[in-house]
């Protein structure tokens, strides 16, 4: 059984913590969490781009001038996609590029991608994340003592003054822990959870009975 090493704010170890075997052994086919992180990112997308097409744009139906006569190219209307100012031929409309995905390969590369950071020893726990008053210079510190060029702090309760030290420094998010995703996990190099995040994480990944070696959907 590993375990994971217990910090302060200011990035020093205090103590190591187990690991469950089952979490430290978890793995997710990739393609399961390839599927979670693209439905994530195609579920952020707006979809409101939009074009008028020849039927659309307010321009007159009149024929700009004679068939024959004028010596100019023949030309029906003025909405032509060929004009400037005319429709668009096949341009975007609104859509939702949203996609599906059950709740077990939700989870299941949730914690696959978990299991994989606590291997590769880019995960840390902290008792909390007070702090009396914001201070930007303690979170750039702890980031650069930890050396994660991404790194993603998580709680489990009220932060504020934490927040308000990380939002400014490149490279560190703040999520609470009910919020966190697969995406948030791959997306970034490092966690930092609080104990009390980390407990609740263990509980759901014990309550969702994930204890094969491999999820496979």
């Amino acid at each position: 059984m590993g375990t994971i090493a217990k910090i302060n704010l200011a990035g020093e170890e205090v103590g190591r913590v187990e690991v469950p075997a089952g979490l430290e052994g978890y793995t997710c086919a990739k393609e399961v969490m390839h599927a979670c992180v693209v439905a994530h990112l195609a579920n952020a997308r707006q979809g409101t781009a939009s074009t008028l097409t020849k039927g659309e744009v307010d321009k007159t139906g009149r024929k700009p001038w004679p068939q024959k006569g004028t010596g100019r190219a023949r030309a029906g209307y003025v909405a032509s996609p060929l004009w400037r100012g005319g429709g668009v031929v096949f341009g975007p409309k609104p859509r939702d590029y949203g996609k599906k995905v059950n709740r077990q390969m939700k989870q299941a590369a949730f914690f696959g991608a978990l299991a994989e950071r606590v291997r590769e020893g880019q995960v840390r726990l902290i008792e909390d994340w007070k702090m009396e008053v914001p201070k930007t210079k303690v979170m750039a510190g702890l980031k650069k003592v930890l050396g994660m060029r991404r790194m993603l702090c998580v709680s489990d309760g009220e932060a504020r003054a934490a927040y308000l030290s990380a939002r400014n420094v490149p490279g560190i998010s703040f999520q609470p822990v009910n919020a966190i995703g697969v995406y948030d996990v791959l997306a970034h190099t490092g966690l930092v959870l609080t104990e009390g995040a980390w407990q609740a994480l263990l509980e759901r990944f014990g309550k969702l009975g994930l204890h094969a070696k491999e999820a496979r959907q």
